[in-house]
């Protein structure tokens, strides 16, 4: 039989970054050799596609431009799931966030979510799943703590941006840290579904992860922490950076509309004032007339 010839990763990262839809800026340095093993499972068998969007207790408008970013990823790269997993759990314990009123918020990101998702198509869709962690991730989380302390030591330059991270928003960065080492790069972390149906969670062979560029601090961190991980452990992982400069659980200090207020009075633009938040807007809306002239 003969053997199918192999895609190669740099013309799919090429791909990524010109494309558009895909709001692609860069992918992870180290990342290449997992991207090579998702692209060439051409089925998309053991692949997904994941989107991580932190917690809320208000949920911009603009967090629907990740949903669009993340679902063009995955009409390129084959998957077997899309998965927009809300990490409702370790913001509750980090950041304080109220899980109650951040539930509400991924739900009603999930339902407009899902309408935005059918204009890319049934094969997106129907791959799609918004999910969310749980309260037991947080004990791995924090087993890894002392491990991110003993990583961090000698890197005085990546402490001191997690320090930053933490005095802007709040919170345990470090912990945070570890929780995207926890949910990123371990074999063992399994989201449930934001609302529990028919549809089942896909286990992870691999995974290519769709993020903003404040990811970037996070990542230069799993990278130094996954060379102390057990080798068995570890799930082969690519980092994906869109040019999304503001977290979609953010709003953006610029000022910009909250997913409830657009529902309720309608997609205001004027409201996108922050500049970075009124470029990614301005995608959404260039993506969406864009999948309308494809029908």
């Amino acid at each position: 039989m003969k053997r199918p010839e192999q895609i190669n990763p740099h013309r799919v990262k090429k791909q990524l970054i010109n494309d558009q839809l895909a709001y692609v800026q860069s992918i992870g340095k180290q990342d290449i050799e997992p991207l090579s093993e998702a692209v060439n499972q051409v089925s998309g068998r053991g692949t997904v596609v994941r989107c991580f969007l932190g917690a809320t207790t208000l949920m911009p408008l603009r967090s629907l431009s990740y949903v669009a970013a993340t679902a063009r990823v995955a009409e390129i790269v084959p998957c077997e799931q899309i998965q927009f997993v809300n990490v409702l759990h370790v913001n509750e314990s980090v950041n304080s966030v109220d899980l109650s009123s951040s539930t509400r918020q991924a739900e009603l990101l999930s339902h407009v979510g899902g309408m935005l998702l059918r204009l890319f198509g049934s094969d997106i869709a129907s791959k799609a799943v918004f999910a969310q962690d749980s309260s037991s991730d947080m004990a791995v989380v924090k087993e890894l703590r002392p491990l991110i302390d003993v990583s961090l030591k000698g890197n005085e330059k990546l402490q001191n941006e997690l320090d930053a991270m933490g005095a802007k928003h709040g919170g345990d960065s470090v912990l945070y840290g570890a929780a995207h080492v926890a949910y990123q790069d371990i074999n063992s972390f399994a989201p449930v579904l934001l609302n529990p149906g028919s549809t089942a969670i896909a286990a992870a062979d691999r995974v290519v992860t769709v993020g903003g560029l404040k990811e970037r601090t996070f990542y230069n961190l799993r990278m130094v922490v996954r060379d102390e991980l057990d080798v068995n452990t570890l799930l082969p992982s690519a980092q994906i950076f869109t040019n999304h400069a503001v977290p979609p659980y953010y709003v953006a200090r610029g000022g910009e509309q909250s997913l409830e207020h657009a529902l309720k009075d309608g997609v205001d633009m004027n409201l996108a004032t922050d500049i970075a938040a009124r470029r990614d807007m301005q995608y959404l809306f260039n993506t969406i007339e864009t999948l309308g002239d494809r029908k």
